[in-house]
This record gives structure tokens, C-alpha cells and sequence, in this order.
């Protein structure tokens, strides 16, 4: 697991590096291009998120090594990634698992980065790091769903997406929602950094707990 835990941290750069660059856009840039860079961002952060939970998921049922160099063995019986999607899907929607069933392509996997889908998902996949994994992913902390809120509403803008937004207005100091990826920018309190740089922050919190 160190592997993917590093590649998270080197993307985590890559996007650190992209959110200072549109900060610093120059004001007489056209309005369209900052939306359109600031959810091209928001969209890889949360596609690698969901990559890297997918990632352990997946090591975690067919063994892995952790980055304290604990083994983790196999579990018994098939795992393929069809298998292991199929068993964490059904799961999911609290559908019975049924023996030999597969997922056979990659459009129908669960959403990896929803945080309450994989709390779900756990203990039916039950690897032997299971404890771990649901610590990690458990943990109280509003990146997974904050994030996830705002790409959703950024792909599919109506009334009810814009309302999630709005209401995440509570955890952040800013002012004008008029996009999703406004609320990106705006202050989150305890760190006084832009909320993107803290949903970073704190997806690194998690993705150092569920590989240890």
C-alpha cells in the first residue's frame, strides 16, 4: 500500500499546485474559465479520490502489505475485481450477495469515494484489515461528502443540487454561491485555508489511517 499512498500524495501536489494557479487567475480573465478550470479540478480530485479507495479495496481483499509492512492475507474464496465489486454493490443496496455473481464492467462498480457506501460495503467484503479500513474511512471528517456534493451539483445543476451546496454554506466563511465550485474557495474556519485545500488535508488523514 505504500505505492498507492504515495501516488495519492504526488497527485495531491499536482492539484495543490493547480488550486494556486486558478487562485491567482487574474481578474480580467473571462468568469467562464475560472468555473471551468475550478470544476476540472474539483472533478480529477474527486475521481483520484475515488481511484485510491478503490485501490485499497481491492489490495485489502486480495492481500496486501501495509506501510508498516503488516501482511495482509488474501481472503479465502474469489477475488477478482468483478467479484469484489458485485459483493461490495450489493452490499451497498442491502441486496443479498449471491455465490459466483460478477459485475463484468467497470461503469456498474460502486461509487469507491462515497464515504457512507464503503461503511457499508466493509463489513460484507470483510478483509482481514477490515477494523482499519473502517476507522479510516469512518473517521468524522467532511472532505468525501463536501467534495462529493459539489461535483455532483457541478455535473448536474438544478434547484436540489444547488440547495446541498447551499447548505454547506454552515461549515464555510465566503460570500456569493452563484456555481458549486464557488463554495470551493471560500474559507473553511479552524484552518483559514480555501475549502479545497482542507478537503486535501483531510483526504490525507484518512489515506494515511487505512494504509498504516
Amino acid at each position: 500500500m505504500k505505492s498507492t499512498h504515495r501516488n495519492l500524495l504526488k497527485k495531491h501536489t499536482l492539484f495543490r499546485k493547480r488550486a494556486e494557479d486558478i487562485y491567482t487567475w487574474t481578474t480580467s480573465r473571462p468568469d467562464w474559465e475560472f468555473k471551468y478550470l475550478s470544476t476540472s479540478l474539483l472533478s480529477d480530485v474527486w475521481q483520484n479520490w475515488c481511484l485510491f479507495c478503490r485501490t485499497i479495496i481491492m489490495k485489502s481483499c486480495m492481500g496486501a502489505t501495509t506501510r508498516s509492512e503488516t501482511t495482509i492475507p488474501p481472503r479465502t474464496g474469489f477475488n477478482s475485481w468483478q467479484r469484489i465489486s458485485y459483493e461490495a454493490k450489493q452490499a451497498i443496496h442491502g441486496n443479498t450477495v449471491h455465490h459466483s455473481r460478477t459485475v463484468n464492467f467497470m461503469r456498474h462498480e460502486p461509487t469507491w469515494g462515497d464515504q457512507s457506501a464503503l461503511l457499508r460495503a466493509i463489513p460484507t467484503l470483510a478483509p482481514h484489515n477490515a477494523g482499519s479500513l473502517m476507522t479510516g474511512f469512518g473517521l468524522s471528517l467532511n472532505a468525501p461528502k463536501h467534495l462529493q456534493t459539489v461535483r455532483n451539483a457541478c455535473f448536474h445543476i438544478n434547484s436540489e443540487t444547488m440547495s446541498e451546496v447551499r447548505r454547506l454554506m454552515a461549515f464555510y466563511v465566503g460570500r456569493g454561491l452563484a456555481h458549486p465550485t464557488d463554495i470551493m474557495w471560500w474559507l473553511e474556519p479552524s484552518s483559514k485555508a480555501d475549502a479545497i485545500f482542507f478537503w486535501l488535508e483531510e483526504f490525507e488523514i484518512i489515506a494515511d489511517q487505512v494504509t498504516q
